[in-house]
This record gives C-alpha cells, structure tokens and sequence, in this order.
C-alpha cells in the first residue's frame, strides 16, 4: 500500500472561498523508482455564509431627586450577543449627556456593547433629575457646668463638659475643645470664664461657657464634737470601777494583822487539845 506515499504536485490554484473548479495532480512512487499520476477536479459552488449577529441591548430611564447619587450600571437591563452570551459587563457609557445630579433637568446617557466579532449596539435612556427635599444639616448641642475649687486645687477642664450630641453625627464629647480658658490660674482666688466649642463634620458649631471659682484654701477647723465622750457600741452599762490600789502603809498593817490572827488561832488549838487529854484522864 503506497497511500501513505501519494503526493500533490499541483493544486490547481484552489480557493475554497471562490467559486470553480480546479484540477489537483496527484503522483506516487514506489521504491524502484516506477511512478504513476492522476487528476482530480474540485468543483467549489455557491453555500449558506453564517453571518454574526450583533448584540441586543436594552436600557432604561429614571427620575431621580436633586442631589441624589446615580450608578449608570442601574439603567443597563440586559445586553446579549447569540454567539457570546451574557454581555451586561462589558456595557459602556460613551456619553453622560453632561449629567450632574445637582442640577435640576434632564440628561441622555448612551450606552454601546461590542460582541468578540466586532458587532456593536448603542442605547440611550434618559435620566431626569426634579427638586426634592434639601435636609438642612442640625448644629450640635454642647452642655457644660460650672466648678468651685480650692486654691491649689488641680482641674481638667474636661470634667466640665457634661454632654456633646449631633443629631447627624452622634456623640462629640471627645472633639469639644477649650478655645479660651479665661486666664485660670488654679493658685489665684476669683472667678474664670472657661469657653468651650464643638464642630460637627459638616461644619457647624456652638460654643458654651462654664464658670471655674477658685476659693481660698483655709486651715482646717476643730470639730468641737471630737471632745465628747464616744458612745458605748454595745450599749452595755459601765460597772464603777471601786478598785483603789493601797498604799505601802496599809498593806504593812493587814500583813502584821494576819499574822496576829494566824498565831492566836494556834493559840486556842493547842487550849482545846490539852482540855480534851484531862477530860479523857478521868
């Protein structure tokens, strides 16, 4: 078999995109070096050419309010293409038509999608922007409280700051700041003027004003009750205390006094014996 061997050695100028016909030679050897050729003729006739479909999109308008933010992707509602499927990503906006969300009017936004083949599509919608509510942004509100001190007295002004809201912003006791501390000197008695501010982020402000006194540090006074006789806790009552320790002289006298009475008891014990033996001689 020497199909394998078979080799073109003219194609007659073939085109597969043109119409005709054509004559392909053909020549094959074997291995003594006999050969042989053949022609056969290629006819290319007119066919069905598969055309590329551009890709369909859809978009649509919207009203929005003055000031109020807009994504253009929020217009886009599909964009197909038959041969690749879901385009909705690779959709552009090649004109915002001069949108600005600020300004009360209407805009035309253009859209264009583009397959892998090159087929494209473009849409507009139109994006009407009317007046709406314009909300006025709160100042906050700042409380303070005046102070007493003694002179010598340490104070951190942020004692005096009770509160700090803002309806948009929450709490802001820690942005208040001390924008005039009114000369204080905590070791001079009088009376000082402490003003204190609070800026919320969109800028607006109030200031508040706390009364710092500084008195005179005075020695301390004796409280007359220190010298009263403390209660009993047990509420039990005091025995007299009789007890008197004796002089020298005294214990001198009771001790001669028991010795006294100590040999006058022998005394009479050794009487009572000696009347007992004559009693018992009879």
């Amino acid at each position: 078999d020497l199909i394998q061997a078979v080799k073109v050695i003219d194609d007659g100028g073939f085109d597969k995109d043109k119409v005709g016909k054509y004559t392909v030679t053909f020549k094959v050897t074997d291995k003594d070096g006999a050969s042989v050729t053949k022609k056969a003729v290629v006819t290319v006739t007119y066919g069905l050419i598969t055309m590329n479909e551009a890709p369909t999109m859809e978009v649509q308008d919207k009203t929005i309010k003055q000031g109020e933010a807009l994504d253009f992707k929020s217009l886009v509602v599909s964009a197909q293409d038959k041969e690749d499927g879901d385009l909705i990503q690779a959709v552009k906006v090649t004109d915002d038509g001069g949108f600005d969300k600020d300004t009360v009017g209407k805009y035309t936004v253009t859209f264009k999608v583009t397959d892998k083949d090159g087929a494209s599509v473009t849409k507009k919608a139109v994006v009407t922007v009317t007046y709406g509510l314009v909300t006025m942004n709160e100042a906050p509100t700042l409380e303070v409280q005046d102070k007493t001190i003694k002179q010598g007295e340490a104070l951190d002004f942020k004692s005096l700051v009770v509160s700090a809201q803002d309806k948009e912003d929450g709490d802001l006791i820690q942005a208040v700041k001390v924008i005039d501390d009114g000369g204080f000197d905590k070791d001079k008695v009088g009376k000082y003027t402490v003003t204190f501010k609070v800026t919320d982020k969109d800028g607006a402000s109030v200031t508040k004003k706390a009364t710092v006194t500084v008195i005179e540090k005075s020695e301390p006074t004796p409280n007359p009750d220190d010298n009263k006789p403390k209660p009993n806790p047990d509420n039990k009552p005091q025995a007299p205390n009789n007890k008197t320790l004796p002089k020298t002289g005294d214990s001198f006298s009771l001790s001669l006094y028991g010795m006294l009475m100590g040999f006058s008891g022998l005394l009479l014990i050794a009487v009572g014996v000696k009347k007992r033996r004559k009693k018992s001689s009879f």
